[in-house]
């Protein structure tokens, strides 16, 4: 593992910070075994994966050596995927043709799935409008029907207030 590494900006440590939890659930581990091989108080390490407490720099190296990958790979964009797909370190990878297929086939996986649940939600978002639709015209018929019993009921009182001035 890279002896040191450091953090350039915040978007790197959104980035990293978005992997370091990735990898650290994909692997299974809890947030208090983080905190006990950094050396730190499970609240400490938790204030320091949601970047409460700017505390990266600090315990950097040392996570990235409990997720057993190089600081530079958490640095990376997808790293959990691509950790995932290939077991070389993720800088190896880059001219590798087999990890370029591979990436290529989950990226299509991918839009396949996201394609699936815009289909789905599509249906439910039809399936919701019929409902509402349903409940519109129900609404509009009993509108019609208080209105027309509104109707009789203002002529029924027109004609007793002519017949009482009639009398």
């Amino acid at each position: 593992m890279a002896d040191n590494y450091n953090i350039i900006n915040s978007k790197h440590v959104t980035v990293i910070l978005k992997n370091i939890r990735d990898l650290r659930e994909y692997k299974k581990i809890k947030v208090e075994t983080m905190a006990t091989a950094i050396g730190i108080s499970k609240g400490e390490y938790s204030k320091l994966e949601n970047n409460i407490k700017p505390t990266l720099d600090k315990y950097f190296n040392k996570i990235a050596a409990v997720l057993e990958i190089e600081p530079f790979d958490l640095a990376m964009e997808n790293c959990l995927s691509t950790y995932i797909n290939q077991g070389l370190p993720i800088a190896q990878r880059k001219n590798n043709q087999d990890f370029k297929e591979i990436e290529n086939a989950r990226i299509i996986k991918l839009l396949d799935e996201r394609d699936l649940e815009k289909t789905e939600r599509i249906a439910e978002y039809k399936e919701a409008i019929d409902n509402w639709k349903a409940k519109y015209y129900k609404m509009k018929a009993l509108l019609n029907s208080l209105e027309q019993k509104y109707d009789e009921l203002a002529n029924m009182i027109t004609k007793n207030s002519e017949i009482k001035s009639y009398n």
